[in-house]
Order: C-alpha cells, then structure tokens, then sequence
C-alpha cells in the first residue's frame, strides 16, 4: 500500500513554494510468498514544481530486497492499493526511512538541494569526454570499475 499526504504546508525554497508532501509504501507478503517478507518506507520531503527537461522519479513501489534466490517457476500475486493523491515533485529536501520486517529502521537517508539556479550551462560541459568508451552491458560497465 502506497499512501501520500500533503500536510498544507508551503514555504518559500529558492524563490518557488514548496509543499510539504509525507508519504510511505508498506509491503506484506503472505508466509508462503516466493520471497517472505515485509518492510516500509517513509519519505517525508518538500517539493516544487520544476519544469525541466528530464524527470528521475520512478512511479514504482519498491521492490523487496531478498536474502535468497526464488524457487524456479514461482511467482507472486502482487496487489496494489493506494491512498492518497498529494503531489510531490522536484524534492529539494527529502528523508527516506527504511525499515525492515521487525519494524525497526534500518536505514535513512536525506537529500537536499543545496543551490538551485536558473542559468543557462555552457554546451560544452556536456561534450563527450576524451577517451569516452561506452558500455553496452552492465558487465562492461561493472568491468570497467575494477
């Protein structure tokens, strides 16, 4: 289950309004799901509208960090609910708390968008590099790491 609420309140963020959206996904499996399993996600953020060229925000619950392989030919039945139509956007500020199947949290992180501008970037920040390879698997790409 996905819920997302806006608390009604708005600041001032580098010259836009910023909402204050709280939300969380919850996901429960049954016993004898492919991968047991539950945990929850909370995101607690501010956020603007920002029309710009890209968008990295992936409309798509989280998927259940597993410790072992699912048995061969299993599948899951997955249901989906959500709640809540609040609006989030370009965050400028953002917490996520992870919490595992005992409830407790297990990890958290916060972003936060520091400066913002509206200046045109030179082109030239976004030629290719020199001795630019590009990867065409993640095996090139992880390869190339090491």
């Amino acid at each position: 289950m996905t819920s997302s609420v806006d608390t009604g309140e708005r600041k001032e963020m580098f010259g836009f309004t910023a909402r204050h959206v709280k939300s969380s996904t919850s996901i429960n499996s049954s016993p004898n799901a492919c991968n047991p399993g539950k945990m929850r996600t909370e995101l607690d953020g501010w956020y603007i509208d920002l029309n710009v060229e890209f968008n990295c925000e992936m409309n798509r619950p989280p998927t259940m960090p597993t410790s072992r392989m699912p048995n061969a030919g299993c599948k899951d039945q997955v249901k989906t609910r959500r709640e809540g139509t609040a609006k989030t956007g370009y965050p400028l500020i953002e917490t996520m708390k992870y919490y595992g199947s005992d409830g407790q949290l297990t990890f958290a992180q916060t972003k936060e968008v520091i400066e913002l501008s509206r200046a045109t970037l030179e082109s030239a920040l976004f030629d290719i590099p020199n001795g630019y390879t590009e990867a065409t698997n993640t095996s090139e790409l992880y390869g190339a790491l090491q």
